[in-house]
């Protein structure tokens, strides 16, 4: 039998230990090292380049002419390669895909080292660029995956801007300061120990990162609810390539919803001239200005925006080389004159 005087205490460590099971893992910290981690030697291993170019054209003879055609090689890649790894990023997560690219990007900084001739350097460059292409937006979609909203933007200035500014600066301290300069090792081994410390990183970000704190098994729901934050978003899931498509096509065409008013509109005096368009499932249009001119239509061009709109408006109304209508010149107020449309809404024409 349970003497009384214990029961009280029981309760008060069965709280404790519902408080523990409750309070949030921290394998988002772990994430957040991850990500400054791979920022920081992204830029290390790039600036790399530049500082080894004397030793480039000393012992291999490369002209400073092949060394920007290396450069302009390394920036083609680089551009041709980053909005399809994005989007490859979007389809099928950021876990295979960045760790992936930090081992090609490492074993071509290696190569760099080892290569005996200038089509090797050639290559190695271009493999550099493409290693290196769209590692941002994969560091994006990162911390949106894993870092709560109020700190998000902190923690991506941190990884982002931070991380890769200390990645240049440690490129002259650590290459050629400390390793070239006070250890007196040559290049070629200066750069191969900094392509294992990248192989080595690139292991351990696909050992120990997870695409969502919902995948990863350290990580408890209270993190996952932390990191969704309080309007419980769902968590960052790879797309499929059409739901990505139609997501796209709606971020560029917003519909409006139905049954919105169009107080926000403000139009031209001269109404045959623009109107709104018809077509647009839940714009009410008045009939009296749906006239044969130009017409306007608000999804193209961001729904509710009334700055947007009134520029667009003038715009299509009064090109460049016609007078600017009445009431738009410097010093006059133009005149809001309401009105109702043949539904009834309220809108408001500019006189």
């Amino acid at each position: 039998m349970v003497h009384p005087m214990t029961r009280p205490a029981n309760r008060q460590a069965s709280s404790d230990m519902a408080s523990i099971a409750e309070r949030p893992t921290r394998v988002r910290y772990m994430v957040f090292v991850l990500g400054f981690g791979t920022s920081w030697m992204l830029y290390l291993h790039r600036y790399s380049f530049a500082l080894i170019k004397p030793f480039l054209k000393e012992e291999l003879d490369v002209s400073n002419t092949e060394l920007g055609y290396m450069d302009a090689v390394f920036g083609a890649t680089y551009f041709g390669v980053q909005f399809p790894t994005g989007l490859w990023g979007d389809v099928a997560g950021v876990h295979w895909l960045l760790g992936g690219l930090i081992l090609l990007w490492s074993v071509s900084l290696a190569m760099h080292a080892w290569a005996p001739n200038v089509k090797i350097l050639y290559a190695a460059r271009a493999l550099l660029g493409a290693g290196q292409a769209g590692v941002f937006s994969l560091v994006g979609r990162l911390t949106r995956s894993w870092i709560p909203l109020s700190v998000r933007t902190t923690a991506q200035g941190w990884i982002g801007v931070a991380a890769g500014r200390l990645g240049g600066l440690s490129a002259n301290l650590l290459l050629m300061t400390v390793m070239i300069g006070i250890m007196g090792l040559k290049w070629q081994l200066a750069l191969y120990i900094l392509a294992g410390v990248g192989i080595t990183h690139g292991l351990a970000f696909l050992a120990l990162f997870r695409n969502s704190p919902a995948e990863h098994p350290w990580a408890n729901d209270a993190e996952a609810d932390l990191v969704a934050g309080d309007s419980q978003q769902e968590q960052e899931k790879p797309l499929k390539i059409g739901e990505l498509v139609r997501q796209m096509e709606g971020s560029f065409n917003p519909q409006p919803d139905r049954g919105q008013r169009i107080d926000d509109f403000q139009f031209d005096r001269r109404p045959h001239l623009l109107a709104l368009d018809p077509s647009v499932p839940g714009c009410r249009v008045p009939a009296e200005v749906q006239g044969d001119g130009h017409l306007l239509r608000p999804a193209a061009f961001g729904w509710g925006h009334r700055g947007n709109h009134r520029w667009v408006s003038q715009r299509l109304a009064d090109p460049p080389n016609r007078q600017p209508p009445l009431g738009s010149q410097p010093g006059r107020l133009r005149r809001q004159v309401p009105g109702r449309d043949h539904a009834g809404h309220r809108h408001r024409l500019l006189l």
